[in-house]
């Protein structure tokens, strides 16, 4: 059996190229700080050969990593190239319909004749609240599962969702609220959370972290996107806790030099490090184990991987009193939750969550050992793809 997962972007060069400033030539050789590498992987150990399809503006073909993942780039037509140059197109609900329409009829014809040439018998999509999605699965003649790690319904189009959503095989959501709000479009849903490595992500090893020194440092692994991520909050914060707390952002986006005036602005700016986007997991491993407290304060997310990892290695998190974190985090037990948009309750989130470290972390790792770890969710989703497989008359041997 063999699968493909196409990720919800753009093009290379948008994503991981403008935003992440990486080369086609790094991202094969050595960026594996990714979901879709994880899934690629976990898919391969459960016997399902799974490729990356990606679209490009610039490259095209089948690649293959030095650690042997295999990645497709379909060839964005260059009379999509208007959509990637002018962003007021994208500004409005339609506009940004419209854009996710064109994109996919932009690689379309690549896509079917990789799949035919790949032996693709299952294509996994990300993204089914977009209009790329509609377009695709309008459109092919294959086995599919939708699939979202972080977008909502919230001023999408859905006008077609009732077709489109339903001619999946499956749709897995994060959450039960989006499983009962995908199932009223006649969709066949499944919770399928993400996981993490749980072997990978762990507290350091004998007493590598000291949670009782000196130091108290707020971590947030995340994007630089204010608008779903409401980092201005998080440096916000800074002002109401004392001269002794830090606050270390790992990670790149458009919105880096809005926070690092913000930062200036409030006087904080030498409380707050812009650690950059970081490649390597064992560096960003380092990271989770050496703070003080992780927080996440996002408007809206999927069951993010960061708190995931952040749990898995012990640390004490604060999250967002938001439905995709009811299932992570239970409040005073596995972490803190604190109102959206309230920098001052954030902060006194973050004090009362490193006053209970100790409880909170250890409850942390626990509960992501017993609900979250990656083996389980691949397990799940190679036996939903085996099952699609057999309802649709094609050979899984």
């Amino acid at each position: 059996m063999k699968a493909a997962i196409l990720l919800s972007l753009e093009s290379y060069e948008s994503f991981y190229g403008k935003e992440f400033g990486l080369t086609f030539e790094e991202y094969l050789r050595s960026y594996r700080n990714d979901w879709s590498w994880e899934y690629v992987a976990g898919l391969n150990r459960q016997g399902i050969e799974t490729l990356l399809y990606l679209p490009s503006l610039r490259v095209g073909g089948l690649f293959t990593t030095p650690d042997g993942y295999q990645v497709r780039c379909l060839k964005v037509k260059s009379w999509y190239k208007p959509w990637t140059k002018f962003s007021w197109l994208h500004r409005t609900p339609l506009g940004r319909y419209s854009g996710q329409v064109a994109n996919g009829a932009a690689f379309f014809n690549d896509l079917r004749r990789s799949l035919l040439q790949d032996g693709i018998d299952l294509l996994h999509i990300q993204g089914y609240w977009t209009g790329r999605y509609d377009y695709l699965a309008s459109r092919l003649h294959l086995p599919i599962i939708a699939a979202d790690h972080g977008t909502n319904s919230y001023r999408q189009i859905t006008w077609a969702k009732r077709r489109t959503l339903s001619a999946a095989c499956r749709v897995t959501c994060q959450s039960w609220d989006e499983l009962l709000e995908v199932e009223s479009y006649g969709a066949s849903a499944i919770l399928l959370t993400n996981g993490v490595n749980t072997s990978f992500f762990c507290p350091a090893p004998s007493a590598h972290k000291d949670i009782d020194n000196d130091k108290k440092i707020v971590l947030c692994v995340s994007r630089l996107k204010n608008w779903q991520k409401r980092l201005t909050d998080l440096v916000r914060a800074m002002v109401f806790l004392d001269s002794q707390w830090t606050l270390q952002l790992v990670g790149d986006g458009p919105d880096r030099g809005m926070l690092e005036g913000l930062a200036r602005d409030l006087h904080v700016q030498h409380r707050v490090t812009f650690s950059g986007f970081v490649r390597d997991r064992k560096v960003l491993r380092e990271f989770y184990r050496k703070c003080s407290v992780f927080t996440l304060c996002s408007s809206y997310e999927a069951v993010a991987l960061s708190v995931l990892e952040a749990m898995s290695c012990g640390c004490p998190v604060v999250v967002t009193d938001i439905r995709a974190f009811d299932a992570l985090v239970k409040h005073h037990a596995t972490g803190i939750k604190v109102p959206v948009g309230k920098p001052e309750e954030l902060a006194r989130g973050i004090r009362e969550a490193y006053s209970l470290r100790r409880d909170l972390g250890r409850a942390a790792r626990a509960s992501v050992l017993d609900a979250f770890s990656d083996t389980t969710t691949y397990a799940s989703l190679a036996s939903t793809m085996r099952e699609c497989l057999g309802a649709q008359g094609v050979s899984s041997s």
